[in-house]
């Protein structure tokens, strides 16, 4: 066989990939090599986006990315009320997202810069200066008491296996308003299951005492689930369509025990419900 035999490609197989791919000028494209082109194109475009999408932009549901899921959660594992060593947390966090320290690091950093779920100690940068953070090992980080009493309860949580089989790392509950459902998402941003289906745009979810949860429904009343997700019962459903999800209807019009628009739902130790 001669080396032009080798390039004539076999027509008994099939080989997927755009055939039309226009050859540069005063170049001939032999079928297999339009054949590569094509498949490079196609498979370098899906890589791309799933890291834009899935590594790079924060989530619309919680605006943080699968790293800084995976930092919390680390946190979560490693907290004790004490300060850690970031270089420490950094390693933590590998067991659930081995794609560097660097990225971890500068990640947690954007994170405590905020102010909002992380206490920092020691000199984290200015983002109004533009001055950077000092080394991983001279900072110091822990999860504040709003993260811990916002972003976990066990009651609720579900965890699924992290990349390698050895640790537990947590599925996150979405509440998907428009499709009317409850979702759960992996911290990349992959869909696991429907939770619970039918509801009437979902905005607000709390456990209740011995498993359970009850849905703070936007468009006019509250739903209970029970432990295995199955509907119990609704409460204060609105029956009028036009006065539901809506803030500005006159007080003439309220109704008691009838729920116009709640936003969001707490349950307190001994069951009761706040709307």
């Amino acid at each position: 066989m001669s080396d032009e035999d080798a390039l004539i490609p076999d027509e008994s197989l099939e080989l997927s990939g755009p055939l039309d791919v226009p050859a540069p000028e005063g170049e001939v494209i032999k079928p297999v090599e339009s054949r590569v082109r094509g498949m490079y194109r196609e498979y370098f475009l899906d890589y791309a986006s799933y890291v834009i999408l899935e590594r790079a932009v924060p989530a619309l549901e919680d605006g943080l990315k699968p790293v800084q899921r995976r930092l919390m959660h680390a946190l979560h594992e490693m907290d004790d009320g004490r300060f850690h060593k970031v270089a420490n947390v950094i390693g933590q966090t590998m067991k659930y997202h081995p794609h560097g320290d660097a990225s971890i690091g500068d990640a947690l950093v954007q994170l405590g810069q905020k102010d909002l779920l992380i206490d920092t100690q020691g000199n984290w940068g200015n983002i109004y200066t533009g001055d950077s953070a000092a080394a991983p090992r001279y900072i110091e980080a822990r999860l504040s008491k709003f993260a811990l009493e916002v972003a976990f309860s066990p009651k609720i949580t579900q965890y699924q296996a992290s990349y390698d089989g050895r640790g537990k790392e947590p599925l996150l509950l979405v509440c998907d308003r428009e499709n009317h459902r409850l979702q759960w998402f992996t911290m990349d941003g992959a869909h696991v299951r429907t939770m619970a289906k039918d509801l009437r745009r979902p905005c607000n979810v709390a456990p209740l005492p011995g498993g359970g949860l009850v849905v703070a429904d936007l468009a006019g009343r509250i739903t209970l689930l029970d432990k295995d997700d199955q509907l119990v019962c609704h409460l204060g459903d609105n029956p009028e369509p036009g006065l539901r999800a809506q803030n500005g209807v006159p007080r003439e019009k309220w109704q008691d025990g009838v729920f116009l628009s709640p936003h969001g739902v707490c349950v307190d130790a001994h069951g009761a419900i706040y709307v």
